[in-house]
């Protein structure tokens, strides 16, 4: 297992894009797609980012900036999309 505390950018943003599940406490779900990640990584991954969110709503963060490239947000939620699909499909097996 890779260390927890090191998070590549890919799995940052498998992470962000899985909010759903975070909020509903669904951390084996997010495993699924982390699977270097153990769900304990995943639950303190949440922690920090609960707390990072924080900072910035405290002011004492700047916010971070985003790209305004509309093909790219649109290929990642397309992205996004297939990756709730593998979680759902699965869930069936």
């Amino acid at each position: 297992m890779s260390n927890p505390t090191r998070r590549t950018c890919e799995e940052n943003k498998k992470f962000e894009m899985n909010w759903e599940y975070l909020i509903k406490g669904e951390w084996e779900k997010v495993a699924l797609l982390l699977p270097e990640k153990s769900v304990d990584d995943i639950k303190q991954h949440y922690k920090h980012l609960l707390e990072d969110i924080e900072l910035i709503d405290s002011g004492l963060v700047p916010h971070p900036s985003y790209s305004d490239n509309k093909n790219q947000e649109e290929q990642e939620i397309s992205d996004d999309d297939d990756e709730k699909e593998e979680i759902e499909e699965s869930k069936v097996h």
